[in-house]
């Protein structure tokens, strides 16, 4: 996962064969869903953090790339989500409700740091003297 952190090699290595629309759950500032826009027709950024939802908005908007709705209907040519679910409370639900809302043939590409053993936190080492 460190390897992939603030890169998106590994995505856009990756996309998908139909380029029509794409989804970034947990957009954050936008730095992903900037790069999609330039493969995809449109790309959807979402995160439940409003302020992310605004740096987004103002330094990485893109034509066709919209941070403000969700329609979960089978739609997406891809989905991608990059340090996110690490936050989500029931990841099988949220897995199972993306995968309904790709077309045939659609990727899910997800990024994450998981652990099934408690580690100290990488701030708490970071800001130890």
């Amino acid at each position: 996962m460190a390897s992939h952190e603030r890169r998106y090699d590994f995505f856009l290595e990756s996309l998908s064969q139909g380029r029509s629309k794409a989804l970034d759950v947990g957009c954050g500032t936008g730095g992903l869903s900037l790069e999609l826009s330039k493969h995809y027709g449109s790309v959807l950024a979402i995160d439940i953090s409003e302020p992310m939802l605004k740096i987004a908005r103002r330094k990485r908007s893109a034509p066709d790339m919209d941070a403000d709705s969700l329609e979960l209907v089978p739609e997406f040519d891809l989905i991608v989500s990059h340090t996110t679910f690490h936050h989500l409370k029931d990841v099988a639900t949220t897995l199972e409700t993306l995968k309904s809302t790709l077309k045939p043939g659609g990727r899910l590409i997800i990024v994450d740091a998981v652990c099934k053993t408690l580690k100290i936190p990488r701030y708490a080492m970071t800001l130890s003297p």
